[in-house]
């Protein structure tokens, strides 16, 4: 992702914690609430790998809104990504588009909505103020599945790292028990 700005205040919440999947459910059901009949189309819903650019798909009598998340902590929304949903908007023959991040959009990107006019922005504030406080997101699970073969029968020690789709770094670190014959977790 280079090229793209970083945020001025990346937040630490619960809703910075929590995962891209929950909240395309939590804003699918904040829609709900609001009258919409939604369809969630997004990745978080179907599974699968893309989404076309649209997660959730919104109609109250003659409005057909679509909506992008960006569950984007670090980076700014740029308005490339307006411009993209705006084309979107029209493919579909959509009334209106909503593009969503839990951080902040680039002065471009708003500059871009505005002109445009069809296009609401809703930022990690907005997005904030609409689902209200949240619940801390539960904790991944602290044992992770690892044959000897893959750390080494004579290790003593372990660290693994991943990455998330959202860019999120977790380390986990495993050490040798030597009276259980196994590798436990250091968490």
């Amino acid at each position: 992702m280079r090229g793209l700005k970083k945020v001025s205040n990346r937040r630490t919440d619960a809703l910075a914690r929590t995962g891209w999947v929950e909240v395309e459910h939590m804003l699918a059901e904040h829609y709900r609430r609001a009258g919409f009949v939604v369809d969630h189309v997004g990745t978080g819903a179907s599974g699968e790998r893309f989404d076309g650019g649209i997660d959730l798909k919104l109609r109250r009598n003659d409005e057909y809104i679509v909506v992008q998340c960006k569950h984007w902590n670090a980076l700014k929304v740029p308005h490339n990504d307006v411009h993209q949903l705006i084309g979107l908007m029209v493919n579909e023959g959509a009334t209106g588009a909503i593009l969503v991040t839990s951080g902040e959009f680039t002065r471009a990107a708003i500059e871009a909505a505005t002109r445009q006019g069809h296009v609401h922005l809703v930022d990690g504030d907005d997005l904030r103020d609409m689902l209200g406080p949240l619940p801390e997101p539960e904790a991944p699970s602290r044992w992770v599945a690892v044959s000897e073969s893959d750390l080494g029968r004579h290790a003593t020690s372990c660290r693994v790292t991943s990455a998330s789709a959202c860019s999120t770094r977790r380390r986990i670190e495993f050490e040798r028990d030597p009276a259980a014959a196994r590798w436990v977790s250091l968490r």
